[in-house]
């Protein structure tokens, strides 16, 4: 889910400060992890970038990395300090190049099994002009070794109408189904949102509206950006658009485990109809979604057009907006632009992305919010912690809080970057 993030940073780097919720970390909420990177170092790495870079952190604490290398594909393991893995297949790394017939592997998002293994969606690229792509998913072993036994040689494709399909989510069921989604373009700029469900092996899942795969079309050009499980269902999120009169609107779908839309109210139904849009006034759209443990719905997204602010949602499990969170169920944080979520245990929820400060300089962003919506005043500095990796000698960090309508002088803390 960290795709989003890292391709709008410079350099690919690793945070524990994103994991600042779990018990390892000693720091106080929102400092960086010197544990992390190796001994005594800043708390971050920065490795050899990988083009459109996604992340998942494995079962055993392992950092995962994905990316492209030209038109193959790269995975690197890292240890939870952050050094590469030695176990991992060539000192952390691995690279696979696309087969006979196949120009380019385009990953676009990674997550790992219960028992190590990791599973990488995106698209396959057939021709220069790019247009006709499918849902391709493939599996690498836990040792780091390319499993050709997945799918039909190692790769499981999906063809959505002959268009130029992208997969840029997927999630491991707990039954080790797996299921990605993501846009359906069908060339005639009438996206749909997409999901296909595969078996454990990577094979289309039956069960899964017949043949494994459904589209939904919602607007006049809809984007399905994530996705998430509670219960047996998936919740599908992201952007229904309409052309007039111009909108782009948060789009959520509830799905049963048949693929069906969750649209029945004696049972809980999701929306009414499967169904539920959001609009905060401008263009949104939804880029992100956790489920908290009772089941209630936070998404997260931002402006479609300017990208000057980000938008937060929670849902109650029938699809009604949740009024504790900041009155309305809905809240606008301007100026930063955050593009992935986690919720803790007490129910606090962490965003990142980035910001850009009066001096052009980007950030990595990292906001900590109640769960009313509020800053926690506990959590950096207002809630809020930037960092950068744009020099040797210090990062600078921003003393504000997001909401404030000018920015303070920056102070600067002398932080070895590497």
């Amino acid at each position: 889910m960290l795709k989003q993030l890292l391709r709008t940073v410079p350099l690919i780097a690793l945070l524990a400060a994103i994991c600042t919720a779990l018990p390892a970390a000693q720091a106080a909420p929102g400092d960086l992890d010197l544990s992390f990177a190796g001994f005594n170092q800043s708390g971050k790495i920065t490795a050899i970038p990988l083009l459109g870079s996604s992340m998942a952190l494995a079962p055993d604490g392992k950092i995962v990395l994905v990316g492209r290398t030209g038109n193959s594909m790269t995975v690197r393991r890292y240890m939870p300090n952050g050094n590469p893995d030695p176990a991992f297949h060539t000192v952390g790394s691995i690279t696979i190049s696309p087969p006979a017939g196949m120009q380019a592997i385009i990953p676009e998002a990674v997550a790992v099994q219960a028992n190590g293994d990791i599973v990488v969606a995106g698209r396959n690229r057939t021709d220069d002009y790019d247009g006709a792509n499918d849902f391709l998913l493939l599996r690498v072993k836990n040792n780091g070794e390319f499993d050709t036994l997945f799918g039909d040689q190692g790769f499981a494709l999906t063809n959505f109408l002959n268009s130029r399909d992208l997969a840029q989510s997927v999630l491991i069921q707990p039954d080790g189904k797996i299921v990605v989604g993501y846009a359906n373009d069908v060339f005639s700029h009438d996206d749909d949102f997409a999901v296909a469900r595969y078996t454990s092996d990577g094979k289309p899942d039956p069960t899964f509206d017949n043949d494994g795969k459904r589209t939904f079309a919602l607007g006049d050009n809809d984007r399905a950006y994530d996705v998430a499980l509670y219960a047996g269902k998936l919740v599908v999120v992201g952007v229904r658009a309409r052309e007039y009169p111009y909108s782009d609107d948060f789009a959520l779908i509830r799905l049963n485990s048949n693929g069906s839309l969750d649209d029945d109210d004696s049972d809980g139904g999701f929306g009414g109809d499967g169904i539920v849009i959001t609009h905060f006034g401008d263009n949104e759209e939804a880029r992100a979604v956790a489920i908290q443990d009772n089941g209630y719905i936070v998404v997260l997204g931002r402006e479609s057009i300017r990208q000057k602010r980000s938008f937060l949602a929670r849902y109650k499990p029938n699809g009604e907006l949740d009024r504790s969170l900041d009155g309305d169920g809905k809240l606008t944080i301007p100026v930063d632009l955050l593009l992935d979520l986690a919720i803790q245990p007490d129910g606090k929820m962490v965003l990142l992305g980035t910001h850009t400060s009066p001096d052009d300089d980007t950030k990595f962003a990292l906001h900590r919010l109640l769960p009313n919506g509020a800053h926690d005043p506990t959590f950096g500095i207002g809630g809020v912690f930037f960092t950068i990796w744009a020099t040797m000698t210090g990062a600078t960090i921003w003393p504000c809080c997001p909401m404030a309508a000018s920015w303070p002088a920056a102070k600067t803390a002398t932080q070895p970057v590497r």
